[in-house]
């Protein structure tokens, strides 16, 4: 995923782009593809990218809508982008990014409802000096804030924002003692490990303006209308088409597209339709990864993972524990780059 970053004044002074490469730098790793920020007034937002489609490749980040003004940082990938570009009007070939600059003109503080997929973005609003953003409704894509006059300064993760000089570093001690009592998950999705730095929690959005700092939940599971068919091969295909069609939404990207096959029934059903999907392209072969236990042991996972391969129509990478004990030290300092690492919502 790429990595976001960005702080705003909320007393009104230039940002300061100098700050801005610091917060880059402290999330540097996040951007094998090119690191950039942009500045506007009061608000600094920047990117470190890591392109996962083609869309993105041709439209680094932070874009400018050139109407309004308005500026945006995002690491998104949208999974309803063909129906927002016709209802929004806008070419079928447009960056994820420009759809949400595009949404937000249309729809406001109300877009977040109208989007599908993975994403975490902020932008500023010079019309109306508002700064802007959201998380998906999952919580795949991370995101940290730290709100203090006169701040207000955000990341993917927390070394970014105590990258800024007004944030303190202090520990927050429950958050460690609830580490340590086996809660991995926190017991609650705001709190973080530094006692000034909050999450903002899945499918909430926020809002800065002059006066004041709102957050509210912008979407809720809601029991759907239950289906009713005639027999079980009609549920059965019913199901197929949703699965089918969830996977091809996630096929996006060409080439960078990869699946995990850990041998459970519900990696292999994904890369099973994957791999056909892809074939049905014209697409080549579908990587996969796996780790699997030592050979001649008796793990069903691993006969799986055999089995799916056997299959052919993938490109398989198979890590046995002797080649996983060799990775294990970049294993580690990818570990170490997210700072809060058991902490996924």
């Amino acid at each position: 995923m790429s990595g976001i970053t960005g702080y705003s004044a909320i007393d009104g002074r230039n940002a300061d782009e100098a700050v801005l490469d610091r917060m880059l730098d402290a999330i540097s790793f996040r951007g094998p593809d090119g690191i950039a920020g942009a500045v506007s007034g009061p608000s600094a937002l920047g990117q470190a990218r890591l392109f996962a489609t083609d869309e993105e490749e041709g439209d680094p980040q932070p874009v400018i809508d050139p109407q309004s003004g308005a500026m945006l940082t995002a690491d998104v990938r949208l999974d309803n982008r063909d129906e927002l570009a016709r209802t929004l009007n806008r070419e079928p070939g447009v960056s994820d990014a420009r759809l949400l600059l595009a949404a937000w003109d249309r729809w406001g503080e109300r877009s977040p409802e109208h989007l599908r997929g993975d994403f975490a973005f902020v932008l500023y609003d010079p019309r109306n000096r508002i700064l802007f953003g959201a998380r998906d409704q999952m919580g795949v894509r991370p995101f940290v804030y730290f709100h203090r006059d006169p701040w207000f300064v955000f990341g993917s993760q927390a070394a970014a924002v105590l990258a800024h000089p007004g944030v303190p570093g202090e520990v927050s001690r429950e958050r460690v003692a609830d580490y340590y009592t086996g809660f991995l998950e926190g017991l609650d999705h705001h709190s973080t490990f530094f006692r000034h730095i909050i999450r903002l929690p899945p499918a909430h959005a926020f809002k800065l303006d002059d006066r004041s700092l709102q957050v509210w939940r912008y979407w809720s599971l809601s029991a759907p209308t239950p289906l009713r068919l005639k027999d079980e091969r009609e549920y059965a295909e019913a199901f197929r088409e949703v699965f089918q069609g969830a996977v091809d939404r996630r096929l996006r990207g060409g080439s960078r597209v990869g699946a995990m096959l850990s041998g459970g029934l519900d990696s292999s059903s994904v890369v099973a339709v994957a791999r056909d999907r892809r074939k049905a392209s014209g697409l080549g072969p579908l990587p996969t990864f796996s780790g699997v236990t030592a050979a001649g042991t008796r793990c069903p996972e691993r006969k799986c993972i055999e089995a799916m391969i056997a299959q052919g129509g993938l490109d398989p990478v198979v890590l046995p524990p002797a080649e996983a004990i060799d990775a294990m030290p970049s294993a580690d300092a990818i570990v170490a780059g997210c700072d809060d690492p058991f902490d996924f919502s």
